[in-house]
This record gives C-alpha cells, structure tokens and sequence, in this order.
C-alpha cells in the first residue's frame, strides 16, 4: 500500500493513499529522484505552495 502524508509547516495535514502517479504523461509506479512527476492523493486537492508530500509504503509485519 503506497500511501503519503502532506506537510504544512512542518505539521502533518493528511495522510493518504496515492491515487495515481504520473512522469509526463504516463502513469508510472515510482519516480526517481529527482525527477518532476505528478501525484493525486485519494480526497486531497488542497495543495499550497511550500507543501511537503512524503511518500511510504504500509508493510505488514510478520
């Protein structure tokens, strides 16, 4: 489960899954570092400028 939080001035102000991720325009499955890339969180469209989006994947621990 990819998931990711949105940061506001160092405060979490959601935390949801990644509803796509896209490199241009193709929908891609990671994004290297430091490449421009595009995401939609599932119900969040609320971005400001300065926003922090933190990406992390939920493991079950066995």
């Amino acid at each position: 489960n990819l998931k990711a939080r949105v940061l506001r001035d160092s405060a979490i102000i959601y935390t949801s899954e990644i509803s796509s991720l896209k490199h241009g325009k193709e929908d891609v499955r990671e994004a290297k570092l430091k490449t421009e890339c595009g995401i939609t969180l599932r119900n969040f469209t609320d971005f400001k400028p300065g926003d922090i989006i933190e990406t992390f994947k939920v493991m079950e621990k066995k």
